[in-house]
């Protein structure tokens, strides 16, 4: 009987064996297929790459397909370039590997692109004739607005996570958040980085945008009742008449500030003027007697957040 039980199993071990390499679908997959970028955008160009060091045995050949057609001249590569699809038009990569110590494994990948986007809205000033984009500037409020489309659960049904610079705001997730609004950090560059989430928290989708932040700039502009404002910006005023009007526009400054500030004041060759005509942002300068040269100073700051505010001057020629 001893011979007899070793000869089963010299017979059945290696049926055994090779049953367990054949098997394309194993419990815990040791091999993967990666993306770059991670989540493709609709009709952007990504690599797929295959992960299989973890495997017992070495790949002696890799054959790519998509959506059931071989890649020919992807044969026996680890990585190949693909093209995502339309919006929520799915794709099915898939590498079969031939390993050296017999049997094959076959791993896949479903894409389907989603479009995401990110609307930044600085809430800073520029004047109504400004064909330019507002900009942050630091201490002033951005909103931000996630635009999603092509997936197929409702924004309301997914988590999604806000980062500033690394820093996550709210805490953490928040369900059905697409919109958010944060203060601009110290810094010339702001990394605002979106994760939308399925609610069992794994990561559908993500996306980084970087959001240049400036310094608040004062220009001057003349303008009067008959003409109304001119939109040339000047550095100097010559007085033809008795007197000109000059209207102070605080490029970037953030909307609460502008609204409201703490500091707002102009100077006349050092001394402090409350000639505003109603408007706190225009001065109004008259001629002398004789003639001469006037600098005229405008400063506007909140006191709380010294970095939110701007100065500047511009000469006035009697």
């Amino acid at each position: 009987m001893k011979y007899v039980f070793l000869a089963l199993v010299i017979i059945f071990t290696p049926l055994i064996f090779a049953q367990a390499q054949i098997s394309s679908s194993l419990v815990n997959q040791v091999a993967t297929i990666d993306l770059l970028p991670l989540y493709p955008a609709p009709g952007e160009a990504f690599t797929a790459s295959l992960n299989d060091y973890s495997l017992s045995g070495s790949a002696s050949s890799i054959r790519w397909e998509v959506d059931g057609e071989v890649i020919a001249a992807a044969q026996n590569t680890r990585t190949v370039s693909l093209t995502a699809k339309e919006v929520g038009e799915s794709m099915v990569v898939s590498a079969t590997i031939s390993l050296s110590t017999g049997g094959t494994m076959t791993v896949r990948k479903t894409i389907t692109p989603v479009f995401l986007d990110i609307v930044v809205e600085p809430q800073t000033r520029t004047p109504s004739f400004y064909q330019g984009r507002a900009l942050p500037s630091i201490g002033s409020t951005i909103n931000a607005t996630a635009l999603l489309e092509g997936y197929p659960t409702a924004m309301s049904d997914l988590l999604f996570t806000w980062r500033v610079n690394n820093t996550v705001i709210d805490g953490g997730s928040l369900r059905g958040k697409n919109k958010i609004s944060f203060e601009t950090p110290i810094g010339q560059l702001v990394l605002l980085t979106l994760d939308v989430s399925k609610t069992n928290g794994e990561v559908v989708m993500r996306k980084t945008i970087e959001v240049l932040s400036v310094r608040p700039v004062v220009y001057f502009y003349e303008t009067s009742s008959l003409y109304g404002l001119k939109t040339k910006p000047l550095t100097s005023v010559s007085l033809i008449g008795t007197s000109a009007s000059v209207q102070a526009e605080p490029y970037y400054l953030d909307i609460l500030t502008y609204n409201n500030p703490e500091l707002l004041e102009w100077e006349i060759d050092g001394n402090k003027s409350s000639e505003s005509a109603g408007n706190p942002y225009e001065i109004t300068v008259a001629r002398d007697a004789g003639t001469g040269v006037s600098n005229v100073n405008f400063h506007v700051r909140n006191l709380t957040q010294l970095l939110q505010g701007g100065e500047s001057a511009f000469r006035v020629n009697y």
